[in-house]
């Protein structure tokens, strides 16, 4: 498996939150909101680049800087774990409705494009 270039990366992420327009998560026993990388049919920006023969529900309580998400996501995409992170704290924090604008900037930001078709996946 060849990585996906960081526009690559991206121009999936965005497609995916943007057409999911839904957050991956469950609500802790604390009543906190935990995200998750897959929730059902539901993905998180990162969890939407894992294929389904590299995941394993074990991720879940792994961060983007533990060895064993650093080892896949490194074979998955050549985007840093940093700009990795700001994908997933956009879809962990920001409100839903913010998720085009907070992309875009992200996209300005990293001098990536927006992807240019209007159907989000």
């Amino acid at each position: 498996m060849k990585p996906l270039t960081e526009q690559e990366t991206f121009d999936k992420v965005y497609r995916h939150l943007l057409t999911q327009n839904k957050r991956a998560a469950t609500i802790n026993k604390d009543g906190k909101t935990r995200c998750l990388y897959r929730q059902r049919n539901l993905r998180c920006a990162v969890g939407c680049l894992i294929p389904d023969e590299l995941y394993s529900p074990k991720m879940e309580d792994k961060s983007l800087c533990s060895d064993i998400m650093f080892e896949i996501m490194h074979k998955i995409t050549s985007m840093p774990i940093s700009d990795l992170r700001v994908l997933q704290l956009i879809h962990d924090f920001d409100p839903i409705e913010d998720w085009e604008f907070e992309l875009t900037k992200f996209a300005e930001i990293r001098c990536l494009t927006v992807p240019a078709d209007s159907n989000h996946e």
